[in-house]
């Protein structure tokens, strides 16, 4: 039987996961058990890139998983999402990774020679399956995500994001995890749900939203792992 992991930056992200966990022990912030009768172990990596790639060494080193979900909230880049739709990422990428002095391009890994990192095919027509069923594919969409460690709450960064990444949202911990997971090859994928439009208001919305966001996850998560 396989073993997942689901990786989540905060504990009101983790907490709608860990209800309903048959959770058998817990070392600092992983919870190893049983979610959907599946061998599962639940991550709280703290917030920013760093965590989120120590986190991830750490899930796989100790608990073998054999693939990672990477949950949590996000600010809108595309201006056709709204709040409370959700992003599965086709790939991420870094928009603070800036090794342009050495002829790269923006967000590009030096000696990896990768921008993007992509996420499972199979976890991703899984959760198109997921949408067709529910009736849900007006608020689910697939595209880039970008990463960074810097909260976007600005139009300015919201556009230098989006012209030059054509990311339809960002995080603080996505990429990361992403780079963290090829480098192993374990499978990965991240579904994050908009909490904000990363703009002015960003800050307020995301506080209002954050704590009812994961819920919302929690059907479609559910489904991958039993699919």
């Amino acid at each position: 039987m396989k073993t997942v992991g689901i990786i989540a930056a905060m504990p009101e992200e983790l907490q709608h996961f860990l209800t309903y966990m048959q959770v058998e022990s817990q070392n600092k912030n992983f919870y190893k058990g049983k979610l959907f009768e599946t061998d599962t172990v639940l991550a709280l990596s703290g917030i920013g890139k760093v965590n989120a790639a120590a986190c991830t060494q750490m899930l796989i080193d100790i608990y073998k998983i054999d693939y990672v979900i990477n949950i949590g909230a996000a600010g809108a880049i595309n201006d056709k999402l709204k709040i409370g739709d959700i992003v599965a990422a086709k790939n991420l990428i870094q928009h603070d990774f800036d090794a342009t002095a050495f002829n790269l391009q923006l967000g590009e890994i030096p000696r990896l020679q990768k921008k993007f990192f992509n996420c499972d095919k199979k976890i991703l027509d899984t959760i198109k399956i997921f949408a067709e069923k529910k009736n849900l594919t007006d608020k689910i969409y697939f595209g880039t995500i970008a990463t960074g460690d810097k909260f976007v709450s600005s139009d300015i960064d919201k556009k230098f994001i989006e012209k030059n990444f054509q990311a339809y949202c960002t995080e603080m911990e996505g990429a990361a995890i992403a780079q963290v997971c090829f480098l192993n090859e374990i499978p990965f994928i991240a579904i994050r749900i908009i909490t904000d439009n990363a703009n002015d208001n960003a800050v307020e919305n995301y506080k209002e939203f954050v704590n009812d966001a994961t819920k919302n996850l929690f059907e479609l998560v559910k489904f991958i792992i039993m699919a």
